[in-house]
């Protein structure tokens, strides 16, 4: 979880970091992320559409600082932030 990002933000949660948030799976949001701190971003696909779950699965695949944890349920899918500076 960053900033809240389970259905609400902190107060204190910029503006900033927001917009960057609302830009996943861009790779500069990744990256962001990144800088944040954040080392996980965990999908609930059952939450998306199949268009939504293919545009992150793609953009996820294509990331070099991204890779997929196996194991976890049909439900969710965490991508390992391991390549992150």
């Amino acid at each position: 979880m960053v900033l809240g990002l389970s259905g609400s933000f902190p107060p204190a949660a910029s503006m900033e970091r927001r917009a960057i948030i609302e830009q996943l799976p861009a790779p500069e949001a990744v990256e962001a992320l990144c800088s944040w701190g954040a080392r996980y971003i965990v999908l609930n696909m059952r939450q998306m559409t199949e268009d939504e779950q293919a545009r992150w699965i793609s953009a996820m695949a294509a990331m070099a600082a991204a890779r997929e944890q196996p194991g976890v349920d049909a439900a969710r899918k965490v991508y390992v932030l391991d390549g992150c500076p």
